[in-house]
């Protein structure tokens, strides 16, 4: 804006006394006043008192220092990001250091109480209550209490070079001879926060031992180069040769220049019919790494174990680089767009984004669990043994193996003594007969019956004889003679039975069985002997499953 003239004509003691000299102090007083109003609009048209652009706000502001040719600087400032590792260091193995209290513990639903009915019904503040979905004890406590917090960072200012124009870093994946690279190609320059936070313990001074990357306490540049091998990795033929340093060097997969659109977008917005550039890095999402938990059943502290020295970051510039560009040669001022996102990392992955935006109910104590890692863990379980194409065959094939055990469970079968349960002519009716009565337990499930028949000899007589026995298994023959026709013998002959005992009809006096004769010209000379020589008892199994750890199983 014009600034006001403070050069004002004042009378000088020569000067006549004519209109046009005395209107001239007038006029630049005149001058001033319109250049106050013409800011004045500018303000009210802008309806803000006081407008600053990107431009105005020197916090993280990315620069090029002349001095420091082939560099992008970034001048100190604060910042909130997202932190991978606990800030309860006396919750890591093996470390010394204390807690940094932040404020997690607060998390709750709601983080105040009232005193109950009859006390005083103020609202207090609950300095012990714990987050939600946390037990009392245990896991609340652990190093993995402040994984995924979100931390202050102050970055004390820094620069970091820019690589130069390398062909080689389009090379082909699926020709290696052939390089195909665009006309330029773009950076992103940002900050880590893999060290920096103000509520981590794990600065200089503090470690021992603990195999986290502690650097010098600070958050430092990173730079994700724009070029990487062209075209769709394919299998293993991604390695890159370039070197990359976590932490410091970053590269995209590039897109080589028959592949780039014919209208595009420049780094400053403006649309383009001649693309220069073809890969434009994500902001953020490229450096953003957070080691998921490789088994849900692994405990907070491990999993804080392996999330330590986890890094997201801070976007802070896109830099063009064209062909003739060569390290440490000067950066013109005009590659260099500000894309400072308001002082902000991106507190998620974009997996870790995407995941929880389909996950029902997500919290600390119930993880989100992946559809690959559910159908893998499943599998591996389910098709260890016999890996049969769906849970359901293996669960047909248990079930007929169960049936099958059980159904072949024979007990234990005790010989006793023969005793005489019946020796003379059974009769054609059936008897009841109670084996508990002669010494076998009442918890028996069958009986050993040795039985012998003895038939008359008579002429004529061609039929035979039969006893048969009914229990829990319906009727079974126990033994048979056939008497000739040529008359005058005298035939007979031992048999043994196991047969299955009826249910009792009440507890306590054990199962029975009926018998009866049936057959021979004559019944009334026919003679039955029945022993009960002895039983089984049967073979009691229990199959039981432990109950679910909680509700999520």
């Amino acid at each position: 804006m014009a600034r006001i003239s403070e050069d004002i004509r004042f009378y000088l003691p020569s000067d006549p006394y004519y209109y046009k000299v005395d209107n001239l102090p007038l006029q630049d007083l005149l001058k001033n006043d319109r250049r106050l109003q013409t800011q004045i609009d500018e303000l009210q048209q802008a309806d803000v008192g006081v407008t600053v652009n990107r431009n105005g706000i020197l916090e993280l502001k990315p620069f090029i220092n002349n001095a420091i040719p082939g560099t992008i600087s970034v001048n100190a400032g604060s910042f909130i990001g997202r932190v991978q590792r606990s800030s309860q260091g006396n919750g890591v193995i093996g470390s010394t250091l204390d807690s940094v209290y932040n404020g997690t513990e607060e998390i709750g639903t709601p983080p105040t109480i009232q005193d109950p009915e009859g006390g005083s019904g103020d609202w207090k503040y609950n300095t012990g209550n714990p987050p939600n979905n946390q037990p009392a004890g245990g896991e609340l406590r652990s190093a993995g209490h402040s994984v995924g917090r979100t931390a202050v960072f102050n970055f004390p200012g820094g620069n970091i070079s820019i690589d130069g124009w390398n062909e080689g870093d389009f090379q082909s994946v699926t020709s290696p001879d052939i390089t195909n690279a665009p006309q330029g190609r773009i950076d992103v320059v940002g900050i880590t926060t893999v060290n920096g936070a103000l509520d981590d313990p794990f600065i200089p001074g503090n470690a021992e031992e603990l195999n986290i990357a502690i650097g010098n306490g600070q958050c430092k540049l990173a730079v994700v180069k724009g070029a990487g091998l062209i075209g769709p990795p394919v299998g293993n033929s991604q390695t890159r040769e370039v070197g990359i340093t976590i932490g410091e060097r970053y590269q995209t997969i590039g897109q080589p220049g028959a592949q780039m659109n014919v209208n595009a977008k420049n780094p400053d917005g403006t649309l383009t019919s001649d693309p220069k550039v073809g890969t434009y890095p994500m902001p953020d999402d490229v450096v953003n790494i957070c080691f998921s938990r490789a088994d849900i059943r692994d405990n907070l502290t491990d999993w804080a174990q392996r999330n330590r020295n986890a890094s997201f970051f801070l976007p802070i510039a896109y830099v063009y680089v064209n062909t003739s560009h060569q390290a440490n040669n000067p950066i013109p001022q005009n590659w260099l767009y500000d894309i400072r996102p308001f002082f902000r990392t991106a507190e998620l992955t974009l997996n870790e984004r995407q995941a929880l935006a389909a996950s029902v109910n997500p919290s600390v104590t119930n993880p989100v669990v992946t559809a690959s890692y559910q159908e893998t863990r499943f599998g591996e379980e389910v098709d260890r043994t016999n890996g049969l194409a769906s849970v359901q065959q293996q669960l047909n094939v248990l079930r007929t193996q169960l049936e099958a055990a059980f159904n072949n469970l024979t007990g234990d079968t005790v010989q006793t003594q023969a005793q005489t349960l019946v020796s003379d002519n059974p009769g054609s009716t059936y008897t009841i007969a109670s084996p508990s009565n002669y010494g076998v337990p009442v918890n028996a499930s069958h009986v050993i019956l040795s039985t012998f028949m003895q038939m008359d000899a008579g002429a004529g007589r061609s039929d035979a004889a039969y006893t048969y026995f009914d229990g829990g298994d319906g009727e079974v023959i126990g033994n048979f003679v056939v008497a000739g026709d040529s008359g005058g013998i005298e035939g007979g002959g031992f048999s043994q039975v196991i047969l299955k005992l009826d249910e009792p009809s009440q507890a306590g006096i054990g199962g029975t069985f009926r018998y009866r004769q049936s057959g021979g010209d004559d019944a009334s000379v026919n003679r039955v002997r029945i022993y009960i020589s002895g039983y089984i008892t049967p073979t009691e199994v229990s199959v039981s499953f432990p109950a679910p750890s909680d509700t999520t199983q």
